[in-house]
């Protein structure tokens, strides 16, 4: 997908935007213009929310959106001066970490929930259930991400080798398109293309990997990256940008909210396709004991070799009551 930029004018249509005069004054920010990168879909509803609300502007930043193709895309745009802050999938994040990449994560992004990511085959691929996917092309957003960890370890449960799977990198965004194009066999997808390729070709969700009990239910999946250097010379940003976010993850209990959030910045999307879509969790803060699931995750998955401490990548978290 080629880079995108999604300026404040996306919001200025749809009237959302704060009046010059709900603007927060000089407020002293030592970098208040941002490019913020984002995956297009449900995943970046709070950064969409912060934007169409007007908590960025009222917090006194100017927040420029850059929709990414991938984690490992936006952290190679963020190291190189790109983009201030992006979202990535956190096992992305976490290894770019322990590779040496001075990052920090800022704030905690899209948690799953059931149906949030979800195998899914046409009627006539033979695929029915988990095991089906043996010796066959599956599409995945990354290769290395808590997604395909979990996918891996669930395919070991009903003893089939994961090292059967023939995986493919397939973006989200590109799911129906793989499918109908048949690269793949069947393509794990998040919303609201599980929904459209539902609708467009009767593609069915044969696995979903969350369900709410099992072991890696609700854990993160993405967060809100940027530098060391970011977070040392700018706290002030970094602490407006927090609490901007924090606010529009509040919102995000109205479910209208997020639908109209998400249209905005996808206006391609139909309203049907809006109402039905499964949404991931949207945690307001940068909860230690929450993220570490994910680096516990990636050892277990063979991902790493020892236990990481998800103290070394947080950043200082100022929220709605920092």
């Amino acid at each position: 997908m080629c880079a995108l930029v999604l300026t404040a004018s996306c919001s200025a249509l749809s009237g959302s935007n704060p009046s010059p005069s709900t603007v927060a004054p000089n407020v002293g920010l030592e970098k208040p213009t941002l490019k913020v990168g984002a995956i297009a879909g449900s995943s970046s509803a709070v950064l969409y929310i912060a934007e169409d609300k007007g908590f960025f502007n009222q917090a006194g930043l100017n927040v420029q959106i850059v929709t990414t193709s991938n984690g490992g895309q936006a952290l190679s745009q963020l190291e190189g001066g790109a983009l201030d802050i992006t979202l990535a999938n956190d096992v992305s994040g976490i290894t770019a970490k322990i590779k040496g990449q001075p990052l920090k994560l800022v704030f905690d992004g899209p948690s799953s929930a059931p149906n949030t990511f979800v195998i899914s085959a046409l009627p006539g691929s033979g695929i029915t259930k988990l095991a089906d996917i043996k010796n066959k092309k599956i599409g995945v957003s990354s290769l290395k991400d808590g997604i395909t960890a979990t996918l891996k370890q669930s395919l070991a449960a009903v003893n089939v080798d994961p090292n059967s799977v023939h995986f493919i990198t397939v973006p989200y965004a590109q799911s129906e398109t793989a499918l109908k194009s048949h690269s793949v066999d069947a393509t794990v997808t998040s919303e609201p293309y599980t929904t459209e390729a539902a609708q467009a070709l009767g593609a069915r969700p044969v696995v979903d990997l969350f369900p709410q009990g099992s072991a890696e239910a609700n854990i993160p999946n993405a967060g809100y990256f940027s530098t060391d250097k970011f977070v040392q010379s700018d706290p002030k940003t970094l602490a407006a940008f927090q609490k901007a976010m924090a606010r529009a993850a509040a919102a995000t209990n109205n479910r209208n909210t997020v639908e109209q959030a998400v249209h905005r910045h996808l206006p391609s999307l139909s309203q049907q396709v809006l109402d039905v879509m499964a949404l991931p969790g949207f945690p307001p803060d940068l909860d230690p004991a929450r993220i570490q699931r994910v680096a516990d995750l990636m050892q277990k998955a063979g991902y790493i070799n020892q236990h990481f401490d998800v103290r070394q990548i947080l950043a200082p978290f100022s929220g709605l009551n920092g």
